[in-house]
């Protein structure tokens, strides 16, 4: 006689238990492989190398050192997100990684910058300067050192001799530190070039005889003279000075009325142009002398 034995319910309940274990766990290590697959295979095409930036070219008209741009450019994009994704892969490359304000904070010489893909992996930087007008030497012992001045007040890299020649220098005795020192107060520096510029205009007006400006001279932190030259006779020079916490529509006006003024030009010419300096920086009175 053949006897079969039977599973009871609870033996029946705990296999079942144990196979929802086992399948689960197949599941959940199936679901971990998959995940685990997709990530490496994610990083892996993250860091494939024809899909990261490996070449940046710069192209403009400008003063600004191009090898200091690039670098730059590579500067930002190196490192990783997360310490998993490089910052220069083409998919993470966002307008704000090489936004134009962060061309424009390291380098103050530039008006614009673009970026611009030239293929899946290279970079194009166009480039364009700020119109510069104004030089800012500094006048030592060992000679003058001029760099070109930003209309934010700072100096950003040494002026080519050849620049001296065609643009304002501000002359100074107050030592550089560094090329990307604050020299001058913005709203200070846009007093003195609107100054500059009206002066400019208006010279060959009030003084024909070849008068030119030569330079600014700074005096005190917002006291300055413009040099006058008649043709390039440098004996023949006189100084305009002023203060650059006034009014440029003030100060203009007083100057105007001076050398608008035919018993004032009159006396600059028996004098034989030897007009020492004409000091506007006391409201309603102006100061003069001239030489023997």
């Amino acid at each position: 006689m053949t006897t079969i034995k039977t599973r009871s319910k609870a033996e029946i309940l705990n296999s079942s238990r144990r196979r929802e274990r086992r399948d689960r766990a197949s599941r959940l290590l199936l679901g971990a492989t998959l995940i685990l697959f997709l990530v490496g295979g994610t990083m892996a095409l993250f860091n494939l190398s024809w899909l990261r930036v490996t070449a940046v070219t710069v192209i403009g008209e400008t003063d600004t050192d191009r090898v200091a741009i690039t670098a730059f450019v590579k500067e930002r994009l190196a490192g990783r997100w997360l310490g998993l994704i490089p910052r220069d892969s083409v998919f993470f490359l966002t307008d704000n990684l090489l936004a134009e304000s962060e061309f424009k904070a390291r380098f103050p010489g530039l008006a614009s910058a673009r970026v611009d893909w030239i293929n899946l992996n290279a970079l194009q930087v166009a480039v364009t300067d700020e119109p510069s007008k104004m030089l800012w030497c500094v006048v030592a012992a060992a000679g003058k050192q001029c760099y070109h001045l930003a209309p934010s007040g700072l100096i950003y890299q040494p002026a080519p001799s050849f620049s001296i020649q065609v643009l304002t220098e501000i002359e100074t005795d107050r030592p550089v530190t560094t090329t990307h020192q604050q020299v001058i107060a913005p709203a200070i520096l846009a007093r003195v070039l609107a100054l500059v510029d009206f002066v400019e205009v208006n010279l060959s007006g009030w003084l024909p005889d070849g008068w030119r400006l030569l330079k600014v001279e700074t005096r005190t932190a917002n006291d300055f003279a413009l040099v006058l030259v008649q043709g390039d006779n440098l004996e023949r020079v006189s100084r305009i000075i002023f203060s650059a916490e006034a009014s440029v529509e003030d100060t203009a006006i007083n100057l105007n009325s001076v050398l608008g003024n035919e018993e004032f030009l009159a006396e600059w010419r028996a004098t034989g142009g030897q007009l020492e300096y004409l000091d506007l920086r006391f409201p309603g009175k102006v100061f003069y002398r001239f030489g023997a």
